[in-house]
């Protein structure tokens, strides 16, 4: 059975792409991912796309979210919370084994919420300590791996500021950060048959920018990502409704 556990009540700066409902801006919360105390790093994911990088700013939308994070033995790990305007609940902590390994029984705590002391408006995720405890027990499960037929877009990705990491998921799996920055045009491959690919932009000390790009054979695309100082205010969060 799941531990209830209250909203905390949060001052958050909101941004997220997310759309304007009846002239009502669409709520999200900018999150700080510390994994200091508990010695994580690596990337973070959602449903399979790439958010960030632990340490980063982060943006989540209103609604539930299953965040997945690299673990120690190579076993992943994932967070369950939910948010609601300026509060979040945190439901709880699970974890995975590996596809090829050794089998870890893994203790994770729920992380400690609080408000960023740094950046106004910025909640700090604070990722607990990980228990790991072998089991003496491993499996290995092989897969394959599907080709494709690639198609490729031409694709222009600026950010304000410039110089920000670009990362894209890659045809066979995972994401794959480029060897060049923002500004700059590159040629990007997918499988045909997609009709979208993400984008990810990240700079140090920015939030976050993810976007998904309609793609289609030859096309020319633009992706334009203000890479926000966190604690500022989201113009579409401000922005006053339709008379």
């Amino acid at each position: 059975m799941r531990d209830p556990m209250p909203y905390l009540p949060l001052t958050f700066t909101l941004f997220l792409i997310a759309g304007l409902a009846q002239g009502t801006a669409a709520q999200a919360g900018t999150f700080l991912i510390d994994g200091t105390a508990a010695g994580l790093s690596g990337p973070v994911h959602e449903n399979g796309v790439m958010i960030g990088m632990v340490g980063d700013f982060v943006e989540l939308a209103d609604g539930d979210h299953i965040l997945s994070f690299e673990g120690p033995h190579q076993h992943g790990l994932t967070l369950t919370m939910n948010v609601r305007g300026d509060s979040v609940r945190l439901v709880g902590t699970a974890s995975y084994g590996p596809e090829c390994g050794e089998i870890y029984n893994i203790t994770w705590p729920k992380p400690r919420v609080e408000r960023d002391r740094d950046h106004a408006g910025v909640t700090r995720l604070n990722l607990a300590p990980v228990r790991a405890e072998a089991t003496g027990q491993s499996k290995c499960v092989q897969y394959m791996l599907a080709g494709c037929t690639q198609q490729k877009a031409i694709v222009e990705v600026r950010s304000d500021p410039p110089g920000g990491e670009i990362w894209f998921p890659h045809v066979y799996g995972g994401w794959e950060k480029q060897d060049f920055r923002t500004n700059v045009t590159l040629s990007v491959p997918f499988c045909e048959g997609s009709q979208t690919k993400q984008v990810l932009i990240r700079m140090a000390g920015r939030v976050n920018c993810l976007e998904d790009l309609p793609v289609a054979p030859e096309a020319r695309l633009s992706v334009d990502c203000t890479l926000r100082v966190p604690g500022e205010v989201d113009p579409l969060e401000t922005s006053a409704p339709p008379n």
